[in-house]
């Protein structure tokens, strides 16, 4: 699957099942690139697994398309206990330091 060429086409993709996978760029004062890939509807593990594939390649590419270098960002899996929403999502910061990739995670 060509990632940027998917997203660049829509907000939203489907994974295998059906199930889609949306991507948002919340406004977080003090953050300037940080991202939110989440599910619309709770997944078995199967799924799961699918989801942070996609989650990864997203977040090398923003990384790319950011700073044209995919290495730069940080995931963040919100697991059930920890998330407000009843379904996976994972934040991405895309960082090019320690330095910034330390501050997303403490704001």
């Amino acid at each position: 699957m060509n990632i940027e060429a998917c997203w660049k086409k829509a907000f939203a993709l489907p994974l295998p099942s059906g199930t889609r996978c949306t991507l948002s760029q919340p406004k977080i004062p003090g953050l300037k690139n940080y991202y939110v890939i989440a599910l619309e509807a709770p997944v078995g593990s199967r799924e799961a697994e699918q989801f942070f594939v996609l989650a990864h390649q997203t977040a090398r590419w923003l990384a790319q398309l950011h700073f044209a270098d995919p290495e730069c960002y940080a995931l963040m899996y919100s697991a059930g206990r920890t998330r407000r929403k009843p379904w996976p999502h994972v934040h991405i910061v895309i960082a090019d330091s320690v330095a910034l990739r330390r501050r997303a995670v403490s704001i």
